[in-house]
């Protein structure tokens, strides 16, 4: 079974394009994504993607992490020392406030 298939919820992080938004792109992808993954893989993220959107859009930035099951994201998410770590990595790559939307997958 691929990975893909045995995706059922997703967790998408959004970042909204404002006039005074900053985001280091670098650090995001080299510190911030890894760090999630290496604290999150153990807890069922099966893959993760991330979106630079086009300059037309309300977002400026996107971030997909695919899970197993809704369990194991709320597993994830109910590790208050981890997400502690992980929310208290945002103010070095960006002033924008994360917006989480998360959801079971319909089609695949």
């Amino acid at each position: 079974m691929s990975t893909l298939s045995k995706i059922t919820f997703t967790s998408t992080v959004l970042y909204k394009r404002t006039p005074d938004l900053k985001f280091d792109l670098d650090y995001y992808l080299a510190h911030h994504i890894p760090l999630c993954l290496r604290l999150w893989k153990p807890r069922g993220v099966l893959d993760c993607r991330v979106v630079e959107a086009a300059p037309d859009q309300e977002y400026a930035y996107i971030c997909t992490m695919m899970w197993g099951d809704e369990s194991e994201f709320k597993t994830a998410f109910a590790q208050e020392d981890e997400i502690k770590e992980i929310m208290g990595d945002v103010g070095n790559y960006t002033n924008g406030k994360p917006i989480t939307v998360a959801g079971r997958v319909v089609t695949g």
